[in-house]
């Protein structure tokens, strides 16, 4: 049997190629992506400001990781400052040449990609000891490599970063007391500041930190914040067990955080560090209920599956609607509190994942009038990031992708983007 064909399309800004379609001008509709490798999957992509990093995996399980986009600062992890308008793969051995010596010395083995993120001129790639009895003792390895305006790369109070180096070894023992392994378990970004999970192995100890810009309480500090630094989001307190963090997105000047309890019928709240005007804390959430959520550059979103009170899922906002980024007609002051977005009815459109972009929101699900998986979006759309063909923002949830050829597996979006992968039909 031949293996699976896959194919990633992209739409709306494209100054420096970050779409990775042959071309550094603006696409108003979906154009598929050229430079990945037909038989491999994308299965995480990562957006800067005008670059983009993508995660591929092929039958046999490899992983590899590509980019293209602007490289002015070395974001694609080369000192070669030529953008790129097709993705181009990025070797591991590259990166990890790209480490001063002592760093280099210290990275004994082989190491494969695990994760990626990028802010807005900095990527980040986590890589994972190759599994064998050594590989529980040594820790994942988070590589930065681009800019620094925002302390992205090293937040002062950590080792400086190393002179001349194109790829930089984040310090990521500062974050514990104890000696041991550290594990990456996800990471994001917005365009200033980075949030990640880690995990000490073998003690089950489990953190949240944040670093980057932080004048708005975006680290986590609950109230105004240095410009730039690091905290720890969760737990709040040493040793608080009381809840774990389910899920965590990043916008601009804010980081929403979904807690689950750790009671015997877990009940879960948002939290929203940063900017009060994307805060979706005094959203009430029914018990044993778990929403999903997201994060433009100023807005919030929850989306909530049918509940017993509920036949359809319901989605909820908060923030900036300057693009209708609520579903609402455009107006320069926010809602005071979370608003209910109108969705489709579920005869029409039952959405199943939600996705953010800078000021743009898309929802990947399914169909019944089509019996096939459809995206559809609103908000900003200036560039074309919708897709739909125009430049005009579209002020309600509309189809972007539908009834087209191979079936609809992911979507993402990023800074005036939106992408969605499609399996190709045989």
């Amino acid at each position: 049997m031949a293996p699976p064909k896959f194919a990633l399309y992209s739409t709306g800004s494209n100054s420096d190629g970050q779409l990775g379609i042959s071309s550094p001008s603006d696409a108003h509709s979906f154009s598929r992506v050229r430079g990945l490798p037909p038989s491999s999957r994308p299965t995480a992509l990562a957006f800067g400001g005008q670059h983009t990093i993508a995660i591929c995996e092929d039958v046999e399980g490899e992983v590899g990781l590509y980019g293209c986009g602007s490289n002015a600062k070395g974001q694609l992890g080369c000192a070669n400052g030529d953008a790129r308008t097709t993705f181009e793969r990025i070797e591991v051995g590259r990166l990890l040449g790209g480490l001063v010596e002592e760093d280099r010395r210290e990275l004994e083995g082989e190491y494969d990609v695990k994760a990626i993120a990028a802010s807005w001129e900095t990527s980040f790639v986590v890589l994972t000891p190759r599994e064998g009895p050594p590989a529980a003792t040594r820790s994942d390895v988070l590589l930065t490599f681009g800019g620094n305006d925002w302390a992205e790369s090293r937040p002062p109070g950590l080792p400086p970063l190393r002179p001349k180096a194109v790829v930089q070894r984040f310090p990521l023992a500062v974050f514990w007391d104890e000696r041991g392994a550290t594990r990456v378990r996800r990471i994001e970004a917005g365009p200033r500041h980075v949030v990640c999970e880690i995990e000490l192995e073998g003690e089950g100890k489990r953190k949240v930190v944040a670093w980057g810009a932080g004048r708005h309480g975006q680290l986590g500090s609950g109230g105004k914040g240095p410009r730039v630094g690091w905290d720890t989001i969760w737990p709040r307190k040493e040793g608080d067990t009381s809840a774990t963090v389910r899920e965590f997105k990043v916008g601009k000047d804010h980081t929403t955080v979904l807690l689950e309890s750790s009671t015997a019928t877990p009940e879960y709240t948002i939290y929203t560090f940063g900017h009060p005007r994307a805060s979706l804390s005094s959203l009430s959430i029914p018990p044993s209920t778990s929403p999903s959520i997201g994060a433009t550059w100023s807005g919030s979103y929850a989306l909530f599956p049918p509940t017993s009170t509920t036949s359809a899922p319901t989605l909820y906002g908060i923030g900036s609607n300057t693009h209708s980024q609520l579903a609402l007609p455009p107006s320069p002051s926010p809602p005071s509190a979370p608003v209910s977005i109108p969705l489709p009815p579920p005869s029409t459109f039952t959405p199943e994942k939600l996705v953010c972009g800078s000021e743009h929101v898309l929802l990947l699900g399914f169909s019944p009038t089509t019996e096939k998986k459809e995206v559809w979006g609103w908000g900003w759309n200036e560039h074309g990031n919708l897709g739909d063909g125009t430049t005009g923002d579209v002020g309600s949830p509309k189809v972007v992708w539908g009834g087209m050829e191979g079936e609809v597996l992911d979507a993402w979006a990023g800074n005036g983007t939106s992408w969605v992968l499609v399996r190709e039909e045989e």
